[in-house]
């Protein structure tokens, strides 16, 4: 893998990485203290991919932001990548101060509407009795987490005005045409944007320099599989060409996507071995997150420790490697 800019924009700044393509940086109040969005020149306006989290802090970046050169002209368009907070929190704060529409897959207007809808009709009982039953003995993190109630903190709400993108798509910013890849896994219907004549890659989260995305289940749906769908949808980026340039969510842009694809690959399969280590004797979701995270974590990471851990042993579950039982109201893996 090779890094082809040394240095990285300060939050409320922004550098420049190919031509009418500008790399922002917006904080983030987690472990993971960053957001990289892009900002794209289009004619008499831009677009931009991803909002950053509805917090004081990026609202004071973007202000920063808006107070440059670049704010010499308006978003004319908003694309966001996926339902997550960090980049969808402000979307709904961009679109109302440009009077521009939301454009995003399906599954993230549905399913972030739903979010931001469910916190009024969530059934805590019901939660409760679902993750314990998972051997998690203090849910309410958890379910606080899944519910909608933790979203609602940090998303800004959903735009009045939404415009689907499908994949295939193709998108014209500027002078450049954007093709829409969707993969699932890390969120159900990701977008990334590839330009082919370019040889750009806006990722989103799904391919990450550094570190690997979140891989999450919390459904007791016995058909989901996001792990299978996250490794799967890998593929479409092991095609590309190698001189392809990633510009990521997370971490500095890079070359070498195929080795990355790999590495990523590999990672889960060692997540995976260690996970059915764990289930030598019966063990609950609960169990074996502790085990493969065992340090202290906050209320964030440890329904992200969760939800992994439930991935990886659904994951196997499939393979026929792991059963699935139930002991005195406790749904247990055993390899």
């Amino acid at each position: 893998m090779h890094y082809p800019l040394a240095a990285t924009p300060e939050a409320g700044s922004y550098l420049e990485v190919a031509q009418g393509i500008y790399w922002l940086r917006l904080p983030l109040p987690f472990e993971l203290n960053h957001i990289n969005v892009w900002l794209l020149d289009d004619g008499d306006g831009w677009t931009l991919v991803d909002a950053g989290l509805s917090v004081p802090a990026t609202r004071a970046a973007w202000d920063r932001l808006f107070a440059t050169d670049l704010g010499q002209k308006p978003l004319r368009r908003l694309i966001v990548t996926h339902l997550h907070p960090d980049h969808i929190g402000l979307a709904s704060w961009h679109c109302e101060r440009f009077g521009i529409d939301l454009h995003a897959t399906e599954p993230t207007i549905r399913r972030a509407t739903r979010l931001l809808q469910h916190a009024e009709t969530f059934n805590q009982d019901l939660a409760e009795e679902y993750f314990r039953a998972n051997g998690a003995t203090n849910p309410v993190n958890i379910f606080r987490f899944t519910s909608g109630h933790f979203y609602r903190r940090i998303v800004a709400g959903m735009p009045v005005r939404t415009h689907r993108i499908d994949a295939g798509t193709t998108i014209t910013i500027g002078n450049r045409e954007w093709e829409a890849i969707i993969s699932h896994g890390h969120a159900e219907g990701h977008l990334s944007l590839y330009c082919r004549d370019a040889g750009l890659l806006i990722s989103g989260d799904q391919v990450l320099p550094t570190i690997t995305s979140n891989i999450s289940l919390f459904e007791d749906d016995p058909d989901l599989n996001p792990l299978q769908q996250y490794l799967d949808s890998l593929e479409v980026f092991r095609q590309l060409p190698e001189t392809t340039l990633v510009l990521p969510s997370h971490g500095k842009i890079f070359r070498g996507l195929q080795e990355r694809v790999d590495t990523i690959k590999a990672a889960h399969m060692d997540r995976s071995a260690l996970v059915y280590g764990h289930c030598r004797e019966p063990a609950s979701v609960s169990a074996v997150a502790g085990r493969l995270f065992p340090r202290q974590l906050d209320e964030v990471n440890s329904c992200l420790a969760f939800g992994e851990t439930f991935s990886h042993l659904r994951y196997l579950e499939k393979q026929q490697r792991l059963r699935r039982f139930s002991e005195n109201g406790i749904s247990l893996f055993q390899a």
